[in-house]
């Protein structure tokens, strides 16, 4: 019998741009520490790539539980600064397709399950149904 061997990049990740660096498991759930893996971001200004860092930051977000388990995102994030001589965007934050919104607070994928939930159940009930399957936005 062959095996094909599995990682939790796998798992956990797939079809998104991370390396996971680091991943704990505690009394408040698992927290998994994630890096981009683009060598350059895209301006959302003007749409031009770059590969000049002018800093880096972390940002906390909150994804879909695991095995009951909650699961928070220390992802490092990376400031481009823009090379197109005529955009009026100076710097701009990396966002990882698939995973990171701007200014979102939680993964595309948790808030994308919210709001079928809001949508299909509104009010208590969506909020009892989603307290039920592990699913929170802090």
């Amino acid at each position: 019998m062959d095996h094909d061997e599995i990682s939790w990049q796998d798992v956990l990740f797939e079809g998104v741009e991370v390396l996971i660096t680091a991943a704990v498991h505690g009394v408040n759930g698992l927290m998994v520490q994630l890096a981009g893996r683009s060598g350059e971001g895209v301006c959302p200004s003007c749409g031009r790539a770059s590969a000049r860092v002018h800093d880096r930051y972390e940002r906390q977000l909150q994804d879909l539980p695991l095995a009951g388990h909650a699961v928070r995102i220390l992802l490092s994030v990376r400031r481009f600064v823009c090379v197109a001589p005529g955009c009026s965007q100076r710097t701009f934050a990396e966002q990882i397709p698939g995973l990171t919104s701007p200014y979102a607070r939680c993964t595309d994928r948790l808030g994308e399950l919210l709001d079928r939930v809001a949508l299909a159940l509104a009010g208590r009930a969506g909020s009892r149904m989603a307290t039920a399957l592990g699913l929170t936005a802090a």
